[in-house]
């Protein structure tokens, strides 16, 4: 990795991922959980790249929930000041493929958003992204990364492919949606971290990527 200091904020799967797969590859890494509202230190000094993949647990909560506000939009902007006053280069936040409307075609980058939502997860998801668009001159790079329905080992066992695997261990009927099949791109945690750390490493810029399957 051409950056060596890097800061995870959150871990989940996507988070320890990364964190594994830039140790393998030389870098150095550290993952930072729980971080209390309004904590005016949150970033290390001599950090390179900063990858915010925190995701509130109320994720699936309607209304807007306290932790929804704080994790997904307010604690991005808190970091993302922050990485600005410590002079670090690369900012690294991830969003959700969720801010996309329901399609069986694949969704690009550059389409149109609707901005009206009354969805609380995609409001603080989309709120983050224009917000920290305002600072991307601020940083060498910055990402933003749209995932779509990652699965992978350790994952929760409410998620979808895990269910299916329990479904399946136990001889029971799995049922999809409408009888349409899967409608969706799942990736492996594999293939997102390793998309994302090349990208980072080779790219530059301000640049919004989704990753799906």
């Amino acid at each position: 990795m051409k950056y060596q200091n890097n800061l995870i904020v959150g871990g989940g799967l996507l988070g320890e991922e990364l964190n594994y797969m830039i140790k393998e590859n030389g870098g150095n890494s550290t993952i930072l959980k729980n971080i209390e509202y309004n904590n005016q230190n949150i970033i290390p000094e001599k950090i390179d790249t900063v990858f915010v993949v925190a995701q509130s647990s109320d994720y699936k909560k309607n209304p807007m929930t306290k932790d929804l506000l704080y994790v997904n939009t307010i604690l991005p902007l808190q970091i993302a000041m922050q990485a600005i006053e410590k002079n670090v280069k690369n900012f690294v936040y991830f969003s959700t493929g969720s801010i996309y409307q329901n399609s069986v075609n694949p969704h690009k980058e550059e389409e149109q958003i609707e901005h009206s939502t009354n969805n609380p997860y995609v409001a603080t998801k989309l709120s983050s992204e224009i917000l920290l668009n305002s600072w991307k001159e601020k940083f060498e790079k910055l990402f933003i990364f749209r995932p779509f329905f990652m699965y992978g080992s350790g994952q929760n066992e409410q998620q979808i492919f895990p269910r299916m695997i329990n479904s399946i261990k136990m001889k029971e009927k799995i049922k999809l949606a409408n009888n349409l099949g899967l409608t969706f791109n799942p990736i492996h945690v594999f293939d997102a971290a390793r998309f994302i750390l090349e990208t980072v490493e080779n790219q530059s810029g301000f640049n919004i990527f989704n990753i799906a399957g």
